[in-house]
């Protein structure tokens, strides 16, 4: 229990009231005022954290809005890059039938004959003849078009380079001295002619549909 005040200290109690009192309003004074202050010093952080999260979510939002164009920046340009691709694979395409086309026409000025696939000394000799540059570019071009099946693209080029090979041999020899042809250069000129041809055609057909 509190003791009472003694009687020695009631009048000096009396005799100080007003100053208590004063310290008293000054205490209060002073703790209204820290109070205050942390009151005030509340209110700026929870302030300072609301405007923070509210930047921070901003800022997300315009990361997020960032990241979507990006993404669809990067679907266009793939869209664009696979269009230029099919546009590119394409007009190689077609120059790869133009190639084939104009060996067909070649071959069959070369194998021109009263009978069919057979040696003609004059057309040999006098017709135009493809050239090892028109084969390599045959092959160039067929290894850029996933739709040409290399396997005829190899069987062309090898029997005319085969076929370019005796029309050399043919030219060689003197129209006066004549060349001799031999049942091995027919059978092996008619094989070759037949299967020159029938892979031209095959690939001519599937460039065609590459085009498409």
């Amino acid at each position: 229990m509190l003791s009472a005040p003694s009687p020695s200290s009631v009048p000096w109690l009396t005799a100080n009231a007003t100053a208590i009192q004063a310290l008293a309003s000054v205490a209060t004074l002073f703790v209204t005022v820290v109070l205050a202050w942390f009151t005030r010093k509340y209110v700026l952080l929870t302030r300072d954290l609301a405007a923070a999260a509210t930047n921070q979510a901003k800022l997300a939002e315009r990361q997020a809005k960032s990241a979507e164009d990006q993404a669809r920046l990067a679907a266009t340009q793939y869209r664009e890059q696979m269009d230029a691709a099919v546009g590119d694979r394409k007009a190689t395409a077609a120059a790869f039938k133009a190639k084939a086309e104009s060996l067909l026409r070649l071959l069959a000025g070369v194998a021109f004959s009263s009978e069919p696939d057979t040696p003609n000394d004059r057309s040999i000799r006098n017709a135009g003849i493809w050239t090892e540059t028109d084969l390599t570019e045959l092959r160039t071009l067929g290894r850029s078009v996933p739709e040409i099946d290399q396997k005829w693209v190899h069987t062309a080029t090898e029997e005319l380079g085969a076929l370019l090979d005796q029309i050399v041999n043919v030219r060689n020899v003197s129209p006066a001295h004549g060349f001799e042809y031999t049942d091995t250069f027919r059978k092996g000129w008619q094989t070759r002619v037949q299967l020159a041809r029938s892979a031209l055609t095959v690939l001519v057909q599937q460039a065609e549909t590459a085009t498409n």
